[in-house]
């Protein structure tokens, strides 16, 4: 009799602790359930139009750009540095900084040997960077003036005179400015040439 009068006064709870069928299955599934599938659904609708209904992208233009895509990184070289050790990087060059002295003449056949050249200066920016790493000593440079007394760089360049070359020696050298001395006499030098991704566009693009 008592569980009779909770029922007929508590009709409420007898909805909740014995639902419709129907009801059960929206309470357990309707939610997170629902939820799941039409993730799903949006997701093979995605696919589908990736694939299939995408004007721009098929399946046949998805591996053709994949490839294309592989064989241009492919072609590209990996460089794990710019410049070999101990050379030090600036720009588009590589510079050696010698740390034995040699007279103007042997220094350029070392430079020779490394595959570069008595260094150009072709900027202040370059000045700059030359200044701050060499150290305090004087260093060889490849500028040297020839019998017309006209300057030229030892890539074959005329010197365009943007900056003073001071003293009266026929071989340039730097220590905070520019100044010459006689050929034979010994200095530090400095080596210079492209870094590894000029030489690479330079073998794939010759000029």
């Amino acid at each position: 009799m008592e569980l009779e009068v909770r029922k007929n006064t508590h009709p409420e709870q007898e909805e909740v602790l014995n639902p419709p069928r129907g009801e059960e299955y929206q309470y357990k599934w309707g939610n997170a359930g629902g939820r799941g599938i039409r993730i799903i659904l949006k997701m093979l609708f995605f696919c589908l139009f990736f694939f299939c209904g995408c004007p721009c992208i098929s399946p046949a233009r998805f591996s053709h750009f994949t490839v294309v895509q592989q064989q241009s990184h492919s072609s590209h070289p990996q460089f794990s540095h710019m410049c070999p050790t101990p050379w030090i990087g600036f720009q588009s060059k590589c510079y050696y900084f010698s740390e034995d002295e040699s007279n103007w003449n042997t220094s350029l056949e070392k430079c020779k040997a490394m595959e570069a050249s008595l260094t150009s200066i072709d900027s202040l920016e370059d000045m700059a960077f030359i200044r701050r790493c060499k150290g305090q000593g004087n260093h060889w440079v490849g500028l040297h003036e020839e019998g017309n007394g006209q300057w030229r760089w030892t890539n074959g360049t005329a010197f365009n005179n943007w900056f003073e070359v001071r003293g009266g020696g026929p071989c340039a050298y730097i220590n905070q400015e520019i100044s010459s001395a006689l050929c034979h006499t010994e200095k530090y030098w400095i080596c210079s040439r492209p870094n590894n991704y000029v030489l690479w566009r330079q073998k794939i693009s010759p000029e």
